[in-house]
């Protein structure tokens, strides 16, 4: 029975320890995908120039007799352009799969386009950081459109770390970023009657968004769908 607890209590710490590296990661990387995509505008407008250059008759020419032959700091300029928007394209590619691999670890977003519903799951052991970890990754990524204001957030699966002031931490959170849930309606999925009291807690200080407890996500969705 000993035995069993001890491991029990290492795999809580192992898994506490993966998680903080999942926060470190998602904090990191989620500010550079916005960078790295304006660059990739950027480059791209200069790499259409170069193309349309590279394709007119001079650009044909100057290829086939060499870049001495014509403009050679215009051909090599747009030639790099056109080569650097390939590799960032790559960079953006490699940059996705590894957030999202980060990122499932504790959470996973599924959006669908035609109720206008996003599925929030979280799993583990989750506390308030990355309950607010995991709202900035979807806002600075744009993981979908702004306008979306229905929500389920299904905590069925995690176990919560929380204290007796964590949900007036969340509900500074939300209320700090109004822009985003401001008239949202954001259905909880729990199970456990302490997480529902929490809930229930949480939604006495809804600010200009609603927010209410379900134990099925049927009924859920039915009340998201209601706005």
């Amino acid at each position: 029975m000993a035995r069993k607890a001890g491991n029990c209590c290492e795999r809580r710490v192992v898994e506490r320890e993966n998680c903080d590296r999942v926060n470190s990661l998602t904090n990191a990387f989620c500010p550079l995908r916005p960078f790295i995509k304006s660059c990739r505008a950027s480059v791209g407008i200069l790499a259409k120039m170069g193309k349309r250059i590279l394709e007119s008759p001079g650009g044909i020419f100057a290829k086939a007799r060499g870049v001495n032959a014509l403009f050679p700091i215009s051909y090599v300029t747009f030639l790099f352009f056109i080569r650097l928007k390939k590799n960032i394209n790559k960079i953006i590619y490699v940059f996705d799969k590894m957030i999202d691999k980060v990122g499932k670890k504790k959470f996973n977003y599924s959006y669908n386009k035609k109720n206008q519903v996003v599925l929030k799951r979280y799993c583990g052991i989750i506390n308030v950081q990355d309950i607010t970890n995991s709202w900035d990754f979807a806002i600075n990524t744009q993981l979908f459109p702004k306008t979306i204001k229905r929500f389920i957030l299904d905590y069925r699966s995690a176990q919560l770390d929380f204290n007796r002031e964590s949900h007036l931490q969340i509900a500074s959170y939300y209320q700090e970023r109004l822009f985003f849930f401001r008239k949202s309606r954001i259905a909880i999925l729990v199970t456990d009657p302490t997480l529902t009291a929490i809930t229930v807690l949480f939604g006495t200080l809804d600010n200009d968004y609603q927010s209410k407890p379900f134990s099925t996500e049927k009924a859920a969705l039915k009340w998201v769908m209601l706005k």
